[in-house]
């Protein structure tokens, strides 16, 4: 027995958290204040999340990269994606108009829009929005 329980033992503290992590589907998931939670459930999640949203969560907040989907003729196609830190932007985020055309690409960081950034309108026309932004409000075109 104690040969079996060692080998357990090691296995068990060897092997990465993430590879236990539970997966639930998005439209498992309420949100409160915030944070994200099972639904029927006090604890915030964490863990995989699968469907129109596509990502990882940390005790209710997302971490790590992230998808949002939207359905159209039956096809999932992206409407964001990004990267999240403890629940905030962080990094180079890309958003999509439902027409597939680029809608916002820039630079976030603590979640607020951070250097250059450029929008375009549905026909991939550049908005007037572009420019430099520093802690999240635009500076300069």
């Amino acid at each position: 027995m104690s040969r079996l329980f060692l080998p357990l033992l090691l296995l068990v503290f060897l092997l990465p958290s993430t590879s236990f992590a539970e997966t639930v589907n998005w439209n498992k998931l309420v949100q409160r204040e915030g944070v994200f939670y099972k639904k029927f459930n006090d604890i915030p999640f964490t863990g995989m999340v699968k469907g129109m949203h596509q990502g990882s969560l940390k005790e209710g907040k997302w971490d790590g990269p992230y998808k949002e989907f939207y359905r159209q003729a039956g096809e999932l196609n992206v409407v964001s994606k990004g990267t999240y830190k403890d629940g905030e932007k962080e990094g180079i985020w890309v958003d999509f108009w439902s027409n597939g055309q680029l809608f916002e690409k820039g630079t976030y960081k603590n979640g607020k829009k951070e250097g250059r950034f450029v929008f375009f309108d549905q026909s991939g026309r550049k908005d007037p929005r572009s420019g430099t932004y520093r802690n999240g409000k635009k500076v300069s075109d």
